[in-house]
């Protein structure tokens, strides 16, 4: 099952691309994919690891462009995140790259 994400894109060019809450359940993932500006998420409830670190409720994570990570929930707990993105994300991955064109995240 998949992650469930609400997304909300602010229409002032000025203003950042994107604030996202998003629900992963117990274990799962997030697609792999890297930023074309930051990307700062909070951890509200439960935690994940994204290859590099571990993140708890209260947590803050910054990644830049030259960050490619696929952050994964804690197997014993669903995490809830509020993210802020500067700018797009890219998928990386090789069916990510392929539906790039076609999304908009």
């Amino acid at each position: 099952e998949l992650s469930t994400i609400e997304q909300f894109r602010n229409s002032d060019e000025d203003s950042l691309a994107a604030n996202t809450r998003q629900r992963n359940k117990a274990g799962k993932t997030v697609p792999q994919h890297t930023h074309e500006g930051l990307e700062i998420t909070v951890c509200l409830t439960g935690g994940y690891t994204d290859g590099r670190d571990r993140y708890a409720r209260g947590d803050f994570q910054v990644a830049d462009p030259m960050v490619n990570h696929q952050p994964v929930a804690d197997n014993d707990e669903h995490c809830i995140v509020l993210t802020v993105f500067e700018k797009d994300i890219r998928l990386t991955s090789p069916l990510g790259r392929l539906i790039n064109p076609f999304v908009r995240l």
